[in-house]
């Protein structure tokens, strides 16, 4: 596994449909830690909501838009998998009544580099 892909595969968790969270990676001798920066979490968050509305058109159901409140419990909960090295998904109850909502949903990947493969294999 790449650096890259290691680094990704820490900081994807999707909750209702967000990418969020920074990750930890070890690199070459001194080990450092690389902290994607915003634009590039940014990117690809946008991205993978993208590729999922895409989806989601192709079965006629509704588009699925950013919002700030899963999105904190997301980056939350990919720095502890980060941190952990665990990988697993949460209780959605904590989601449901923190943001006061009916539905949540959370998919989980690492190993992709990219967002399109990310998207992909999540619907194959």
């Amino acid at each position: 596994m790449t650096s890259r892909t290691l680094t990704l595969a820490r900081r994807l968790v999707l909750v209702a449909g967000l990418l969020v969270g920074p990750g930890l990676v070890a690199t070459a001798a001194p080990a450092q830690a690389y902290t994607p920066s915003a634009a590039t979490t940014a990117a690809f968050e946008a991205r993978v909501i993208y590729q999922i509305n895409v989806q989601r058109a192709r079965y006629g159901r509704a588009k699925l838009a950013a919002n700030w409140c899963p999105d904190k419990y997301a980056e939350s909960w990919a720095a502890y998998l980060a941190r952990s090295g665990r990988f697993y998904h949460r209780d959605m109850t904590v989601i449901l009544s923190g943001c006061h909502a009916a539905r949540a949903g959370e998919n989980l990947a690492r190993g992709y580099t990219t967002a399109d493969r990310t998207v992909a294999a999540w619907m194959a």
